[in-house]
């Protein structure tokens, strides 16, 4: 089962909230940028997760 993460991304912070799906566990998070959001993603690797991502005002700096 996936877990499913709502991100709303800010220069210096992402707020997250987070299901998952098959262990019904569920909350909030305030990651900060870049080193606490990369390990939390980096944690996530082998499982399924699908993340929806505000896209607006901030988003910009994922465009290449």
């Amino acid at each position: 089962m996936a877990k499913i993460i709502g991100c709303d991304f800010h220069p210096r912070f992402q707020q997250i909230a987070f299901f998952g799906a098959g262990d019904g566990e569920f909350g909030e998070r305030r990651l900060s940028h870049p080193e606490e959001a990369e390990r939390f993603y980096r944690s996530l690797a082998g499982q399924a997760v699908r993340i929806g991502v505000e896209a607006t005002g901030n988003f910009g700096c994922f465009s290449g």
